[in-house]
């Protein structure tokens, strides 16, 4: 738009229209030329991060981090750091991909601040050892889903039960022991707070966890409510790991 879009008609057109019988007024203060500010770009918050291999507790670094649905990548350094710009305010997805690890699809519902937290991922070699000591088989073209159980920032609730909606199909739970391995004969959760489903379906579901007291878990940032009270979304995805993260008070 011209910068002298707001002076008369006339002074705009007498130039060349004599029907305009007063002139521009030369005393006038000249139009002052506005420079074009920049568009609003949407809020955003940083996801900042670092990956490790449970197995081994060594860094991983080359892991592609991804917001789910867009180009928008990082890499995790030479340390497993990264740091991904996430929409504010707003459900989303992040996927972890590297090679040699299946992929993770990990739901979030972010807030107007920051969020930092570390994920520990399992190799595929690992996976099958994990499939061998619960005697089955981890089918590699079946999605597979975590609730993670925490009493504070990265410790895990111990005595936690995990709940998956029947129709996901999946086998489980499967509680994982205070040395970070599956047991077939555990009722609750060690002290990590982990809960594995296998070979499950791929589509929407909803389930819970329940604290060592009964009471219900909070689906913190990395999760969203189901549509039950006291549930959590549990979005199941192609042949990848989603996890959740619940907070047990």
């Amino acid at each position: 738009m011209s910068t002298r879009a707001l002076a008369p008609l006339c002074a705009l057109l007498s130039f060349s229209f004599t029907g305009c019988a007063t002139p521009p007024d030369d005393t006038a203060s000249p139009d002052l030329a506005v420079a074009p500010g920049p568009d609003l770009a949407p809020p955003t918050i940083s996801l900042i991060g670092s990956v490790v291999d449970a197995g081994t507790n060594q860094v991983l670094a080359g892991m592609s981090v991804c917001l789910d649905g867009t180009a928008r990548c990082v890499l995790t350094d030479t340390l497993g750091h990264f740091t991904l710009a996430l929409p504010a305010s707003q459900r989303v997805g992040v996927t972890f991909t590297l090679t040699g690890y299946r992929t993770l699809f990990a739901e979030m519902q972010t807030g107007t601040s920051d969020i930092t937290e570390g994920r520990y991922f399992y190799s595929l070699a690992e996976m099958s050892q994990i499939g061998t000591l619960l005697g089955t088989t981890l089918d590699a073209t079946r999605p597979m889903f975590v609730e993670q159980a925490e009493a504070s920032a990265n410790f895990g609730a111990h005595g936690a039960t995990g709940m998956l909606d029947a129709a996901a199909g999946c086998a489980g739970p499967i509680y994982f022991d205070d040395n970070n391995l599956p047991s077939k004969t555990m009722t609750s959760t060690g002290s990590t707070g982990l809960i594995l489903w296998i070979n499950c379906t791929a589509g929407d579901f909803e389930g819970a966890v329940r604290s060592q007291s009964g009471s219900t878990c909070n689906g913190l940032v990395d999760s969203w409510s189901g549509t039950r009270p006291g549930a959590i979304a549990a979005h199941l995805v192609g042949a990848d790991l989603t996890t959740v993260i619940v907070g047990c008070n």
